[in-house]
């Protein structure tokens, strides 16, 4: 059985953040103090490493609103059929578009949308406003 002191000092684990994805988005931060923010849950005494300390933000229903977003879109029977011939998921397809679009642009994949700003609380802000009122926005498509 692993020991979490065998795999990083309590030092390592302070200058680290665990960012955990899927329907929802948590940031985890370790710290030796008990350190308080406001809008930041915690802090936990030993919840992920024994001794130290953890604090968490994130996002409720993050990735699903990118999976809402995709699903949604115009092109998404168009993608579903290109993932379908290449035997890949629509992810897949969609990141292939995205890298041939930044080729032929000549710039590198995150400047396609430099001028696209997303406000993602579209289901309120878990963190760290804690406002369930909050509302997303996308601006700049056009």
């Amino acid at each position: 059985e692993a020991d979490d002191k065998a795999f990083a000092s309590d030092e390592d684990l302070e200058s680290r953040l665990a960012i955990i994805c899927g329907t929802s988005t948590c940031h985890m931060a370790s710290s030796c103090a008990d350190v308080f923010v406001a809008g930041v849950w915690g802090p936990y005494y030993s919840a992920m490493f024994d001794g130290l300390f953890l604090t968490e933000g994130g996002q409720s229903a993050a990735g699903k609103l990118l999976d809402f977003l995709i699903e949604t879109h115009a092109a998404f029977q168009e993608l579903q059929e290109r993932a379908r011939q290449l035997g890949v998921p629509p992810s897949a397809a969609l990141n292939a578009h995205l890298a041939s679009l930044a080729s032929a642009a000549s710039v590198p994949l995150p400047l396609l949308a430099a001028k696209v700003h997303l406000t993602p609380d579209f289901a309120g802000n878990r963190s760290p406003l804690g406002d369930p009122q909050m509302r997303g926005s996308i601006v700049g498509l056009s």
